[in-house]
């Protein structure tokens, strides 16, 4: 019996992590849009499609609860970032399928193609800040070792720094702000950048936003503990 639980729960964490981890390696992907094919592209969108729709119907309970109890500081931006990301990915979701040229069929929609071109960039920028708040809100980073209490606290500091600092260079490279406020309306990833180094710089950008919200966090459970 002890054995089947054991199993099962191993079984429901994966259920949980897989699709999360796909989602984190599609958006990657996606960002570098002039660095993949149109079709990849679109493709690794439908993909990221049923990573969201799978996770969503995971977390169902989750959001049947959203008018039930108090809500505390922690899940007041828990829930803040679930929307924001839902608003965003569903914006860009929408969007593609107006924009689509390979795998979707092409929508006759006269003066739709530019504005929708500009909500696709925007939301899927956007869309990068929530998903990432949103994880680091619910991971440790980077993990917990076996080693002793303060060992722990001092790696786990260097790390945000570190994933941190790489962040802001690549959100800077990568001019996401500029992405983010539709002063472009292209997507150009970093001149003279390769295709995996390119990626490498988005995942870091995500890990700055991760690092974010797990501090976030962090000191909203403390200011719930305080009272």
């Amino acid at each position: 019996m002890a054995e089947g639980n054991r199993v099962l729960g191993q079984s429901n964490r994966w259920a949980r992590r897989v699709p999360v981890v796909g989602m984190v390696a599609a958006v990657a992907l996606l960002m570098p849009y002039d660095r993949v094919s149109r079709v990849w592209h679109e493709y690794l969108g439908l993909m990221m499609a049923v990573f969201i729709v799978y996770h969503v119907w995971r977390q169902r309970r989750w959001l049947r609860s959203w008018f039930v109890g108090r809500y505390t500081p922690y899940r007041l931006v828990q829930t803040v970032l679930a929307v924001g990301a839902a608003v965003c990915m569903v914006a860009s979701l929408l969007s593609a399928v107006v924009i689509s040229e390979q795998v979707l069929p092409k929508w006759p929609l006269l003066g739709w193609h530019e504005p929708a071109r500009m909500v696709h960039l925007a939301g899927a920028y956007w869309g990068l800040l929530f998903l990432g708040l949103h994880g680091g809100l619910h991971t440790a980073l980077p993990g917990r070792f076996k080693v002793s209490a303060i060992t722990n606290v001092v790696v786990r500091w260097i790390s945000r720094l570190v994933i941190a600092v790489a962040g802001v260079l690549a959100f800077v490279k990568l001019d996401v702000f500029s992405y983010m406020t539709f002063q472009v309306h292209f997507a150009w990833n970093g001149d003279g950048m390769s295709a995996p180094v390119t990626v490498v710089a988005y995942a870091l950008v995500f890990g700055l936003y991760a690092v974010v919200g797990n501090l976030l966090g962090h000191g909203c459970m403390l200011n719930t503990k305080r009272k």
